[in-house]
């Protein structure tokens, strides 16, 4: 997408939303990736490049891309998906 023009906001929010579920798809089983810092770098490098066209901002801005795009990190959002999961798990274990 282009950073001037393009989509309007709603659909590159859309958009993003989609990116973002792909990224997350399985997370729970995948989630130890996250302790490896090489590995959680290029996710969130991933993540910011997509928040930065959601926004329509420049390179320039770092961590600001995230909350212009009103996106969780993807750190935390792997964790919360995996304690989610785990917590089903015992759950079911206890029935």
């Amino acid at each position: 997408m282009p950073t001037v023009g393009g989509p309007q906001s709603g659909k590159r929010k859309t958009l993003g939303a989609v990116a973002q579920s792909i990224m997350l798809y399985a997370a729970p089983i995948w989630e130890g990736v996250m302790k490896v810092a090489k590995l959680r770098h290029k996710l969130a490098s991933v993540q910011r490049k997509m928040a930065i066209r959601i926004c329509g901002a420049y390179k320039t801005i770092f961590g600001e891309a995230l909350v212009i795009a009103s996106l969780l990190s993807i750190d935390f959002v792997t964790i919360e998906r995996t304690e989610v999961y785990e917590g089903q798990d015992k759950a079911v274990a206890r029935r």
